[in-house]
C-alpha cells in the first residue's frame, strides 16, 4: 500500500501542490487583479479631472468680458449718481443765488436814485454858497442840506454778497455747466469788488470832509425839532410846515473851499451812480434772466 501511494504522488505532483496552497495566497492573488471595466474607468475619470483644469481662448475672452462689463456698469452707476447729486446742488445754489440778486436788483435801483437826488442836493448847495447869504436861509436851503450832507443811505449801495462768495472763493461755481452764467457770476464779483472800493472811499471822504463841515454849520436843535414830527424830516419836505434853520457860526464858511469840498462829494456820488452802479445792475438783469433760463425760476 504504501508503494501504491508513493507512486500516486509520483505520478500526480502539481495536483497535489495546487490543493495544499494557502488561503492567503489565494487571496493575495484577487486582489490583485484588474479588471478592463477598472481600467477603462480610471483612465475616464483622468481624462475628466484635465479636461476641468483646461481652458480655450473663448473662455478667457468670455470672463474678460463680464468682468468688463461689471465694472464698467458700476462706473456708470457712480457717474449717475454723481452727477444726479451735481445737479441738485447746482439747483439749490441758483435758486439762493437768485433771491440774493433780486433783493439787490431792487437795492441798487434805490441806490442809485438816492445818489442822483444827493447829487442834485449838492449842485443847489453849491450855487447857495457861492451867490447867496447864508446868514438867513430857506426852507429850500434846509431841505437840501440834510439831503447832500446828513443823509447817506441808502446812497451807498451795498450789494450782498453770501451767495456770490459761496460759489466763487469755494469752487461751487462749477455746478453751473452753463459757461455764459459761469461768466456773468465772475464779472458781477469783479464789479462788486469795484463797488466796495468805491464805496469805502466815499465813507472816507464822508469822515475827513462832509463832517467836519456839518460839525462846523449844522444847527442842532433844527434837526430835534425835525425828528419830533410824525415821520421827522420826510414830513417835514413834504409839507408847509416851515421851521427856521440857522448855519451855525456862518461867518466861518469859507465859500471856495466848502464849494470844493462837496463839489468832490458831488462827483464821487455821480460816478457811483453812473457808472458802477448802472454796471452792476446790467450784470444783475443778465443773471436773473439766464438763472430764469437755464432753472426754471421765477
Amino acid at each position: 500500500m504504501a508503494d501504491n501511494t508513493n507512486e500516486e504522488h509520483l505520478e500526480n505532483p502539481t495536483t497535489n501542490q495546487s490543493e495544499n496552497l494557502p488561503d492567503e495566497i489565494i487571496s493575495h492573488n484577487d486582489s490583485d487583479t484588474i479588471t478592463p471595466n477598472q481600467e477603462s474607468e480610471n483612465m475616464e475619470a483622468h481624462h475628466h479631472s484635465h479636461s476641468h483644469r483646461k481652458k480655450n481662448w473663448k473662455s478667457y475672452i468670455w470672463e474678460f468680458l463680464m468682468l468688463f462689463l461689471a465694472v464698467f456698469c458700476g462706473f456708470l452707476a457712480e457717474y449717475q449718481l454723481e452727477h444726479t447729486i451735481e445737479k441738485d446742488r447746482a439747483a439749490e445754489l441758483a435758486k439762493s443765488f437768485y433771491a440774493e440778486l433780486k433783493w439787490d436788483s431792487a437795492s441798487v435801483q434805490k441806490s442809485t436814485e438816492a445818489a442822483l437826488k444827493k447829487d442834485t442836493a449838492i449842485q443847489y448847495l453849491k450855487r447857495y454858497f457861492t451867490d447867496s447869504s447864508v446868514t438867513h436861509v430857506s426852507k429850500e436851503f434846509a431841505i437840501n442840506y440834510n439831503l447832500a450832507l446828513l443823509i447817506n443811505r441808502p446812497v451807498i449801495f451795498e450789494p450782498r454778497v453770501a451767495m456770490l462768495d459761496l460759489l466763487v472763493n469755494s469752487g461751487s461755481l462749477r455746478y453751473f455747466k452753463n459757461k455764459e452764467l459761469q461768466q456773468l457770476t465772475i464779472d458781477l464779483s469783479n464789479t462788486i469788488k469795484i463797488i466796495q472800493a468805491r464805496n469805502e472811499r466815499a465813507n472816507q471822504y464822508i469822515v475827513n470832509n462832509i463832517d467836519p463841515l456839518i460839525i462846523k454849520t449844522n444847527d442842532d436843535k433844527w434837526q430835534d425839532t425835525v425828528r419830533q414830527l410824525k415821520e421827522g424830516f420826510k414830513t417835514y419836505r413834504t409839507t408847509s410846515i416851515s421851521i427856521p434853520f440857522h448855519l451855525y457860526n456862518p461867518e466861518k464858511i469859507d465859500k471856495i473851499e466848502d464849494v470844493n469840498r462837496i463839489g468832490i462829494f458831488s462827483s464821487i456820488i455821480r460816478t457811483n451812480a453812473q457808472i458802477y452802479y448802472k454796471a452792476y445792475n446790467s450784470l444783475n438783469f443778465k443773471l436773473l434772466s439766464e438763472l430764469r433760463k437755464e432753472y426754471k425760476l421765477d
